[in-house]
């Protein structure tokens, strides 16, 4: 069961990823964070996107979930017996469980429960909903992996 909501969970966001790549996100403020910068010519604070995914970029990201998606669904013994005792499958498949655990703690500026910047839409939607997703990734992917 675990197994189970964890591929779903990274299929669907590299479904979504991939519908990004091909025709950009619908609202980037809530999807991309944002840094604030002072115009020099007027003197006003902007906040603007910290970074622009590229398609490319943003493909890769789809590919790299619907990837971890079929790493747990191996360690799981969906794909047969061998793939899921595999060492290889095991470390890749705790690899994934460290990378959403260190996206929940964040960079301590932009992402992750220790952001410094909290006043933007892209920051709210990662307090409530993103980071403690990634928390959420992380247990049940190390759980899958150590099952």
């Amino acid at each position: 069961m675990t197994a189970l909501f964890v591929v779903a969970i990274l299929a669907g966001l590299g479904l979504l990823h991939g519908l990004w790549a091909l025709r950009g996100p619908v609202d980037s403020d809530r999807i991309i964070p944002r840094r604030t910068r002072v115009d020099p010519s007027s003197g006003e604070r902007l906040h603007v996107a910290a970074f622009v995914p590229s398609p490319g970029a943003t493909g890769l990201v789809a590919a790299a979930l619907i990837g971890a998606a079929a790493l747990v669904a191996m360690r799981a013994g969906w794909l047969g017996d061998a793939a899921s005792s595999h060492g290889m499958v095991r470390a890749a498949v705790v690899g994934i469980a460290v990378v959403f655990l260190a996206r929940a703690v964040g960079d301590f500026e932009l992402v992750g429960f220790f952001k410094a910047r909290n006043g933007s839409a892209f920051a709210r939607w990662d307090t409530w909903l993103y980071s403690p997703l990634c928390v959420v990734l992380a247990a049940a992917t190390a759980s899958v992996a150590w099952r």
